[in-house]
């Protein structure tokens, strides 16, 4: 291989890198989650805490994990609930890819079960809708009945939540 075919190789891998990254579901939550002053803030909207009682976490898709785990990151304790439909073995947290080049040179996933707290992580069926992603839906639906209006309800949704969420 040529100095000009490594320093190629080596930018590729840093834009690929870079893209993987920028996608991450995790940090797409850190960067629009916080607790800043006493109030919660989501994206550009803040919520006094003061002013709730609970915040629930509900959603589904394939990247429902790591976006659960991120809110917990944010908000700790503040959690009290939740319940989120992923695909079945979609329940690692994220970061760690390693994007290679070469024999088996697909992106590979972390596979350590993500700290999601008090949201329930619930695998199902996808891209066919099953019994366990119903089950996983009226969970949803139960955590969601009897909301006040100091209740502050968060929803993650990514690819998949259709499937995943057929109640």
């Amino acid at each position: 291989m040529t100095g000009h075919e490594t320093q190629l190789r080596s930018d590729i891998l840093l834009i690929l890198t870079a893209a993987v990254s920028a996608v991450d579901p995790h940090g797409a939550i850190l960067a629009n989650l916080a607790v800043e002053d006493r109030a919660l803030r989501v994206g550009s909207r803040r919520y006094p805490l003061a002013g709730l009682d609970r915040i629930i976490v509900v959603g589904g898709g394939k990247a429902g994990t790591p976006m659960a785990a991120a809110v917990c990151e944010a908000l700790g304790d503040r959690v009290s609930a939740g319940a989120v439909n992923v695909k079945y073995e979609h329940t690692a947290a994220a970061g760690g890819w390693q994007v290679r080049f070469g024999r088996g040179g697909e992106a590979h996933p972390p596979t350590r079960r993500a700290a999601t707290g008090p949201i329930a992580i619930v695998e199902a069926g996808h891209p066919v809708p099953d019994a366990a992603g119903l089950r996983g839906a009226e969970q949803i639906a139960g955590l969601l009945t009897g909301l006040t209006p100091r209740d502050l309800v968060l929803v993650l949704i990514s690819g998949g939540g259709s499937a995943l969420l057929p109640l």
